[in-house]
């Protein structure tokens, strides 16, 4: 009867019949229906495993819970075609007209959709885990709360798609057009978007971990909340895209274009933004950053950015540097310039310590006076070695026979040495002609530690002079009894438009 209808070009008498027989079981596995005419055919239920439709005409067929199961739509016109909960695990629908189809419900996976036209198709909770689009026609599809796990969108026209809330882990938009697409809430867990076009493209609160967006255009996209902890934006196009209140930790955007980039109050520790283009439009403000934040090769200069945050990250770009700098001078293989590198990156090291690279004053002057407090201490215990005019400096019984000298005193002339100004009178004794031995090397040791620590408090002076404020604290790291649930900032799709809405 399907083939006589079919040939007549008119589907009244199947449908009716089927409309009198809804029970009746419709056995069409294996069937060859190549070129059938099967416009507004009923084929609910039916059981068309492994049955062909090459360049069938499925116009607003119903295959409602069919049994599509391995079956072959190549070129098929399914326009308008509904196969809500149909089971098309493994179907073949290679360049065939999908527009408008209806697949809600429906089981896609595995299924084959390369280069057919999908343009606004229903894929409403379907499970497309593992289906192939590539170089589908996607446009305006509805992915909504689908499962698209390692689903293959590469090369695919996704523009103006809708995945919110759908689950695209580990799925491939390589090369994909996802302008304007809308990915709100959305799993994207290790999908790839390498070379995609995601301009305009939605991510608000999108599960984006260790995505790879390398070398896609994501300008003006929206990662509003968005967790892109391990993401990889590396020579991608994030001009004027939105990462405000984004999870960035460990997130790299090396060689990328920020300009005019929106990045407020996200988390951006252990972030990598070296080599990054930025200018005056883009905005780093009230993110949290740490010691591993690195903006190396970065200007820092025309960004709106807390003073604090950019002295903080001109830190960790000196330590950055300095530490290169360690490691490559330790890479001298002959063994005499290894030693005396050895030596020269200790000093170095110990130089940048003093002041923590040129960040904590504090440092500097608690270092400064306990050199001071040493060396003082040091001639207390031994005066014999210092002489005031050519007399013997007065002493105290101390311990048993031990003679020590005002410790007072010897504050002010360690102190006076170590500024290099030398008021005190008191100068190392001489015996006989002869200076004391310890009394040179120790009053010599203290003078240049003196020019050491001015060598590191007039660079931290002139860094501080340079950040126009005061340095920034990272915070400390909370503890997992310190962690509650945000109810306060969660964003509430009541809370004016929703981009989750299926359309």
């Amino acid at each position: 009867m399907l083939k006589r209808c079919s040939e007549k070009r008119d589907l009244t008498e199947w449908n009716a019949w089927r409309e009198s027989n809804p029970r009746e079981e419709i056995f069409l596995q294996g069937a060859d229906l190549s070129n059938f005419y099967l416009v507004e055919a009923d084929l609910h239920r039916a059981n068309c495993h492994e049955a062909i439709f090459f360049e069938a005409n499925c116009h607003d067929a119903n295959f409602y819970s069919a049994n599509c199961h391995d079956a072959i739509f190549f070129e098929a016109n399914c326009q308008d075609a509904n196969f809500y909960s149909a089971n098309c695990r493994g179907a073949i629908f290679f360049e065939a007209n999908c527009q408008n189809a209806k697949f809600l419900g429906a089981n896609c996976q595995e299924a084959d959709f390369r280069n057919a036209n999908c343009h606004e198709a229903k894929f409403f909770m379907a499970n497309c885990q593992g289906a192939r689009f590539l170089g589908a026609n996607c446009q305006e599809a509805n992915f909504f709360k689908a499962n698209c796990q390692e689903a293959n969108f590469e090369h695919a026209d996704c523009q103006k798609a809708n995945f919110s809330e759908a689950k695209c882990q580990e799925a491939i938009f390589d090369s994909a057009n996802c302008h304007e697409a809308n990915f709100f809430i959305a799993n994207c867990q290790e999908a790839s978007f390498l070379g995609a076009n995601c301009q305009k493209a939605i991510f608000q609160q999108a599960n984006c971990e260790e995505v790879n967006f390398f070398k896609a255009n994501c300008q003006n996209a929206q990662f509003l909340g968005a967790n892109c902890q391990k993401a990889n934006f590396e020579h991608a196009d994030c001009q004027k895209a939105n990462f405000s209140k984004a999870k960035c930790q460990e997130v790299s955007f090396n060689e990328a274009n920020c300009q005019g980039t929106q990045i407020y109050e996200a988390r951006l520790e252990h972030a990598l933004f070296q080599n990054v283009i930025l200018n005056h439009e883009t905005r780093i403000i009230r993110c949290e950053i740490d010691d591993q934040t690195d903006f190396t090769n970065t200007s820092l200069s025309s960004v709106i950015i807390e003073p604090g945050k950019r002295a903080k990250l001109e830190q960790n770009i000196r330590r950055f540097g300095w530490e290169k700098w360690y490691r490559d001078k330790m890479e001298v293989k002959k063994p005499a310039h290894r030693f005396l590198n050895f030596l020269l990156v200790h000093v170095v090291r110990f130089f940048w310590y003093l002041s923590n690279y040129g960040y904590n004053t504090t440092r500097v002057l608690g270092w400064f006076a306990g050199f001071v407090i040493y060396f003082a201490l040091f001639y207390t215990y031994f005066p014999c070695m210092l002489e005031i005019k050519g007399d013997p400096l007065s002493t105290f019984p101390f311990c048993f026979s031990w003679e020590v000298g005002n410790f007072w005193q010897m504050l002010a002339f360690a102190t006076s040495t170590m500024v290099t100004l030398g008021f005190s009178n008191i100068n190392v004794a001489v015996t006989n002609g002869i200076p004391d031995k310890w009394g040179m090397i120790v009053v010599s040791l203290n003078l240049m530690v003196g020019y050491f620590m001015l060598a590191v408090l007039v660079t931290r002076l002139a860094i501080l002079f340079q950040t126009m404020g005061p340095g920034y604290v990272p915070p400390r790291k909370e503890t997992e009894s310190d962690k509650k649930p945000d109810t306060q900032n969660a964003t509430s799709p009541s809370d004016g438009y929703n981009p989750a809405w299926p359309h």
